[in-house]
């Protein structure tokens, strides 16, 4: 009894199906048409209305749109080639897009909320093109500072580069150039020094991680400082030496990644609660000329074996946990304060205090302070005194 009211149906929700379809194919076809003409270089409006209007018209032979359809689908036609000519800038230049849809006098199809509405899209677009375009400098500059210290300490350390050579490792950026230039200013004048500070460097890496600094042009202050300065114009002044700005290269660059950066902040909690073994004594610790390129080489050494145990597929958390097989200090003791580290250090306080006792003037037999003052004071030595 329903056999007909069912066929209807199904024919029906058939041809809505196939009317569907075929109209997202025109509007697909016309996307495209518009898209590839306002590209070209040569952008002929009458062309490019005469075929979009023929597909409009195929909808209309169909019997899918009336004539009063097409009118409308033809008079938006200058609205749609706008749009596009637009979102054209935007994907290279969204700023420039976006300044352009702040007067009113560009683009004048694009109106009300659709004007509204593609500002804000083009807007978002402008600040991930910022962002991008900023991490991609960052990277540049990264790279090109690694790139300096391999080749100032490759297979063959050098002693600085002629001006010549220093154009391979320029990036266009005037300020790094110049930081650049004044780093190989102290290798050629001798003056870089391979002193490090490990609370300098630790510091430093804290404004890392923050995101306060993301290259190595940055100026940035640490406490007590009124001159912010890079890391480039740091290396060598006795915090920060070759091997350390290495690192802090690799510190950044991994601090770009989200996953990366979790990895080494881990590392680093992990090796501060490392710290008071490696300090040992306090006394030792303060007197211990060594004990910041000590701390410095250790916590680059760990983090070297962090990054290739974690390349190899390890766990983190069992790479930092001193029970796990798989712990990446295993030969700390070999790092930690020796008993004959302390002997040592007291034994040169000891030789250094002797030598400046040797100079001072002896006082007399039966002298009283104030002559001995006094003798002193006019320069006369032991065997110039009278018995």
């Amino acid at each position: 009894a329903n056999k007909n009211k069912y066929v209807n149906n199904i024919l029906k929700t058939t041809r809505d199906n196939l009317v569907t379809t075929r109209v997202q194919q025109v509007d697909q076809q016309v996307k495209s048409k518009i898209a590839d003409a306002v590209s070209g270089n040569d952008f002929q409006l009458n062309v490019l209305r005469k075929d979009i209007e023929g597909l409009y018209q195929g909808l209309v032979n169909d019997g899918i749109i009336s004539q009063e359809d097409f009118n409308i689908y033809r008079d938006k036609l200058p609205n749609l080639i706008e749009v596009e000519q637009v979102r054209k800038i935007a994907r290279s230049n969204a700023a420039r897009a976006f300044s352009i849809l702040l007067d009113t006098n560009n683009f004048t199809t694009i109106q009300g909320d659709e004007r509204r509405k593609l500002r804000s899209e083009i807007a978002t677009l402008a600040n991930q093109q910022k962002d991008i375009i900023a991490s991609k400098l960052d990277s540049q500059l990264v790279d090109a500072t690694k790139k300096y210290m391999g080749k100032q300490f490759g297979d063959k350390q050098r002693f600085g580069f002629s001006p010549d050579e220093l154009q391979e490792f320029y990036t266009g950026d005037i300020e790094f150039d110049n930081q650049v230039k004044q780093l190989n200013d102290k290798f050629t004048n001798k003056q870089f020094s391979f002193d490090t500070n490990y609370n300098v460097n630790t510091d430093i890496i804290n404004k890392i991680i923050s995101g306060e600094v993301k290259n190595t042009k940055i100026k940035f202050l640490l406490a007590n400082e009124t001159e912010p300065k890079s890391i480039l114009e740091r290396a060598g002044d006795k915090t920060i030496n070759n091997k350390d700005v290495i690192f802090l290269t690799d510190i950044i660059t991994r601090s770009n990644n989200d996953s990366f950066k979790k990895e080494d902040q881990k590392f680093l909690n992990y090796f501060e609660n490392l710290i008071p073994l490696l300090q040992g004594n306090t006394f030792l610790n303060y007197f211990d000329k060594e004990y910041n390129s000590k701390a410095s080489k250790l916590r680059q050494t760990l983090h070297k074996r962090y990054l290739q145990k974690l390349s190899e597929g390890f766990e983190s958390d069992d790479l930092l946990n001193y029970t796990s097989e798989n712990y990446i200090a295993k030969d700390i003791k070999n790092y930690l304060p020796k008993v004959s580290d302390f002997n040592s250090i007291v034994k040169e306080m000891i030789e250094s205090n002797e030598s400046k006792i040797k100079t001072v003037t002896p006082r007399l037999q039966g002298e009283t302070a104030d002559e001995y003052l006094e003798r002193v004071s006019k320069g006369i030595d032991v065997e110039d005194a009278s018995p």
